[in-house]
């Protein structure tokens, strides 16, 4: 039996008790019985409400401390980054620093909200989240490719110097990658 129904059990047991000593001298009728199991299946409904509140708020804030981090892991990189290129890479970052902010507010938002309030802000919640988690995975993405196109050239230009020093055919490179002629 897990926690909820025994809760519900217990809950009904002590209402069912507490009528019959509290009016020795009524009767207590099906309808006294099915009011109290009424009361506390509303209470079990607002109960499950609650839990879910708190999961859903929980997994939002979880997603958030994500983002943060790889939002962090971008400024790294970007402070590797030099001239224009870390010019560019920490505008990137502050838009999407102002899109995380925004659904940190959106969070704040839905843990003050009630009823249907809640719900609503609960699908505006769930879009700013996924709006900041796309933009840092494609920013992501983006600077990965951008730095691996730069290490491809990199080689590329390293392999070029290195066909330059055999263009006449007369030199070659021993196995430590001297120059022989």
């Amino acid at each position: 039996m897990n926690t909820a129904s025994l809760t519900l059990f217990l809950s009904i047991f002590v209402i069912v008790i507490a009528t019959l000593f509290a009016g020795c001298e009524q009767e207590v009728t099906q309808q006294d019985i099915d009011k109290q199991k009424e009361k506390v299946a509303e209470a079990q409904d607002k109960l499950d409400a609650l839990k879910e509140r708190q999961q859903v708020e929980d997994e939002m804030q979880s997603r958030l401390a994500d983002i943060e981090a790889k939002i962090e892991k971008l400024r790294q990189q970007a402070e590797q980054a030099t001239g224009d290129r870390e010019v560019e890479l920490n505008g990137e970052i502050a838009q999407l620093q102002t899109r995380y902010e925004q659904a940190t507010d959106r969070l704040r938002e839905l843990r003050a909200a009630s009823g249907d309030k809640w719900a609503q802000l609960k699908i505006k919640t769930e879009e700013a989240w996924q709006d900041v988690s796309k933009s840092v995975e494609d920013k992501m993405n983006e600077w990965n490719d951008k730095k691996r196109d730069d290490n491809v050239d990199s080689k590329s230009n390293s392999a070029d110097d290195s066909n330059a020093d055999d263009s006449d055919g007369t030199s070659q490179r021993d196995s430590d990658g001297n120059t022989t002629a």
